[in-house]
């Protein structure tokens, strides 16, 4: 997690929000499982140099989204580079036990 962090500061520093961190787009380098990649960058955003939010859609993996997400104005939601980190918050306890957090709980009303 510690170099999945570190990436994701590389990437932030670069202005990229990734917005689809999660244990599927996280990728050993190579057979030594030492380094890791972060893939899929679909629907990453860029942020505009004199902005630090971006208005964008819903997120398409619900367990990995931070709740503010579903806050709505008019029509879209705001998100920041805390959103990724949020996100790899979810992955490790994803990582560590191999089943979804929230297994058992409901996260959004059908």
């Amino acid at each position: 997690m510690f170099e999945t962090v570190e990436t994701l500061n590389y990437c932030h520093k670069k202005k990229i929000i990734h917005r689809d961190i999660k244990l599927e787009n996280i990728f050993f380098k190579d057979r030594s499982q030492k380094d890791i990649k972060i893939g899929d960058y679909g629907i990453s955003s860029i942020v505009e140099e004199d902005k630090s939010k971006v208005l964008t859609g819903i997120p398409r993996t619900e367990i990995y989204a931070v709740p503010e997400l579903y806050i709505s104005q008019q029509g879209k939601t705001i998100i920041t580079e805390k959103m990724d980190y949020y996100a790899s918050g979810i992955t490790l306890p994803y990582l560590y036990t191999g089943k979804n957090p929230f297994e058992g709980y409901l996260i959004m009303p059908s």
